[in-house]
């Protein structure tokens, strides 16, 4: 028998794709980041904002309790966001002229807070608002009223939607208007104002804002006394002074009208 001899032909081997296993070093595994990539500039920016919303969120937490104003430290996040915020659009906005941190903290934090607890009902109303003062901290640290914050510049306006989007005040409006081309329905409690006009000015853009029992609660200069001679025979205007207050650069004053019933006694 004859034999024969078959070749049979060897496919040639496929080339193997080899995974390097180098290890990652222990602060790159930390971070969570693949070896030899480096941080991103924005990631860079937000650690640093968050650290310096952090120290901030400590500061003004500290102090405000020094102050007599004590905040959660959820509250205290959010009033340094806001602090932020206004830093921020500052530059291009000219929402303040105090940028210090800490002269921010007793200007605009303390001097706003110092209404929380002569607020009346569950309507507020911030009467030419500018920077959100003193509504913003007021909406942040009393989650219980509505405050609507009434402010006829329309930049400072949309900075004020901006925060009101950002920090999610559910309980804070914005009207872009004049306050004396309002006509509130129901009318508000207590309307604010803050270094806004004298009194007697503020009661005639404001007095058809008021509900019946309403009222007018101002932070102004220290001779209010005069300017509440001119308020008229039928307002009533009472300088309250409490340990808050006394840190105030000038006076806080509840004015009442005779459309409602004459408060006898401070809250």
């Amino acid at each position: 028998a004859t034999r024969y001899a078959v070749r049979v032909p060897i496919p040639h081997a496929l080339p193997v794709r080899r995974r390097s296993l180098q290890p990652r070093s222990a602060g790159t595994a930390a971070a969570g980041l693949k070896l030899g990539r480096l941080p991103s500039r924005r990631g860079t920016q937000r650690a640093k904002l968050n650290t310096g919303t952090i120290l901030a969120q400590q500061r003004i937490f500290e102090q405000l309790e020094k102050a007599g104003l004590a905040v959660s430290e959820a509250e205290a996040r959010q009033l340094a966001e806001y602090l932020a915020l206004m830093e921020d659009w500052n530059k291009v906005y000219n929402l303040t002229g105090i940028t210090d941190r800490d002269e921010m903290i007793q200007r605009h934090l303390v001097e706003s807070l110092a209404f929380k607890r002569y607020l009346k009902g569950s309507r507020i109303a911030d009467v030419g608002s500018g920077a959100g003062l003193p509504g913003i901290p007021l909406a942040i640290t009393s989650p219980e009223v509505d405050i609507t914050l009434i402010e006829s510049r329309g930049k400072k306006a949309r900075f004020l939607r901006h925060v009101q989007g950002t920090l999610g005040l559910a309980n804070a409006s914005v009207e872009h208007s004049r306050a004396e081309d309002l006509t509130p329905m129901p009318p508000f409690d207590t309307v604010l104002a803050r270094a806004v006009a004298a009194p007697p000015e503020l009661l005639a853009l404001s007095r058809h804002l008021l509900a019946r029992d309403g009222i007018l609660l101002v932070l102004t200069k220290a001779n209010y006394r005069r300017e509440a001679i001119e308020l008229g025979e039928d307002v009533r205007a009472r300088w309250v002074e409490d340990p808050v207050t006394k840190l105030l650069r000038g006076s806080l004053v509840i004015i009442e009208t005779a459309d409602g019933r004459w408060e006898e006694s401070s809250q």
